[in-house]
């Protein structure tokens, strides 16, 4: 009879190891099946406008990075940074978004996209020569209807043109504003063929 030390791997634990890497190889094999696709980044500028007081339009910078699944639906985590025309001197977010093309053409894509995130206004105004440094700490929601081409540069880099709306949602204080506007820029799809 063998005898094993307390601290000794039971032999019943080896036949357990061996199950879990079957299911690991299983499930391996199984992924790309069902995500079939490529990384999908891009970068663009937005021009928008808002009735909201003290903030009159602003302009600025999306950066996105996601995963195409297939031809029709695509997640991207997207950055984005306003400038503001008014007191407030920006607005930075991060944000969540999944992206779906009903129809899929040779030249045109038409999309519509909804995203929701996180994200701060705040003033760096100097008074009597200190920086304020107010901010305030918003909940975003944003749709967005859209529509790629290709760009004529390379066979994975098309043009992104679209409308969006914004709603940002104040988190402390019960008040909301919203945006409007225009984005386009380049998106590019990174295939790992």
């Amino acid at each position: 009879m063998k005898y094993y030390h307390p601290s000794a791997t039971p032999p019943s634990f080896g036949r357990r190891k061996y199950m879990d890497k079957v299911l690991l190889i299983v499930i391996t094999t199984l992924f790309p099946v069902y995500l079939s696709g490529q990384v999908v980044t891009g970068i663009s500028a937005n021009i928008a406008s808002t009735g909201y007081e003290g903030i009159d339009y602003g302009a600025g910078l999306n950066l996105s990075a996601g995963y195409a699944f297939g031809d029709h639906l695509d997640l991207e985590i997207q950055a984005h940074r306003y400038w503001l025309r008014g007191p407030f001197s920006n607005i930075n977010s991060l944000s969540l978004h999944a992206r779906y093309s009903p129809f899929t053409g040779n030249y045109l894509k038409p999309y519509i996209e909804f995203g929701s995130g996180i994200a701060r206004l705040t003033d760096d105004s100097i008074f009597d020569g200190q920086t304020l440094g107010i901010y305030y700490d918003l909940w975003l929601f944003k749709p967005k209807l859209g529509m790629t081409i290709p760009s004529g540069f390379h066979p994975n880099i098309f043009a992104d043109i679209g409308l969006f709306f914004q709603r940002y949602n104040f988190r402390d204080v019960d008040n909301r504003f919203n945006w409007y506007g225009i984005t386009g820029g380049l998106k590019w799809e990174i295939s790992h063929n």
